[in-house]
């Protein structure tokens, strides 16, 4: 957990299912172009969420799920007969993918994946983003992921570290600042150096596409929040 004082590493790696924690899937309402790629993230141990239009998927996926939350504004399919549904409101002050991050913590979870979350509208995108900013304030590890990318935030005074033996490690990293007018990272392992405390301005780029070089690389955040981007030319799943 981003909140444990006691250690300053985030750990990701719950996003591989075969270590077997438990998490809350977050299912969204934005494009899946390839359905295989969310079955394929899913394990039957996973608290799955379908967040509003994200119900659509429901008859698609290998396994169940276990609450609906939404106002049902952009789903398409027929609401199942069940009690484990959350009714938003229409006019609301937050997304429907935030009141279900928040269902998701009132349960005990602190480990969560949002998926299909990107692609459709630009702003609800960004606005997954957001969630994963309250998620890691509230203590939770958190990524979105889909099949060539993870997005997660490094909050001030954390690291994460890169296996390139490992499943959780990309090719291309990118750094930006979330929340703040800087970040400033050091890191150890990259194609462009980090070791000299640099930072990273909201009004550029200069953290785009950097590239792990080394067996083992690590980023932390020194001042600031950061928006990290673990990206690959393959997919992952």
């Amino acid at each position: 957990m981003q909140s444990n004082k006691n250690s300053k590493y985030l750990d990701l790696n719950f996003a591989f299912k075969e270590l077997g924690d438990k998490r809350c899937v977050l299912l969204g309402a934005a494009p899946v172009k390839n359905l295989d790629f969310i079955n394929n993230f899913l394990h039957e141990s996973d608290f799955i969420i379908c967040v509003d239009g994200g119900l659509n998927l429901q008859n698609k996926l290998k396994f169940k799920v276990d609450l609906i939350v939404g106002d049902m504004d952009s789903k398409t399919s027929k609401l199942p007969k069940s009690n484990d549904i959350v009714f938003l409101n229409k006019e609301k002050d937050e997304t429907d993918m935030m009141a279900a991050a928040k269902q998701g913590l009132s349960k005990g979870f602190d480990k969560f994946a949002i998926l299909a979350g990107v692609g459709g509208r630009l702003d609800h995108t960004y606005a997954n983003f957001c969630t994963l900013n309250f998620l890691a304030k509230n203590g939770a590890n958190a990524i979105l992921a889909d099949e060539y990318n993870r997005a997660f935030i490094l909050l001030e005074g954390f690291k994460i570290l890169f296996d390139t033996f490992a499943k959780n490690t990309a090719k291309y990293v990118s750094i930006f600042p979330f929340g703040c007018k800087f970040c400033q990272v050091t890191g150890e392992g990259f194609k462009y150096r980090l070791d000299d405390a640099i930072k990273i301005f909201i009004h550029e780029s200069r953290g785009i596409s950097n590239e792990i070089t080394d067996e083992r690389a690590r980023l932390s955040a020194d001042k600031g929040t950061a928006l990290v981007f673990s990206s690959s030319d393959q997919a992952f799943y």
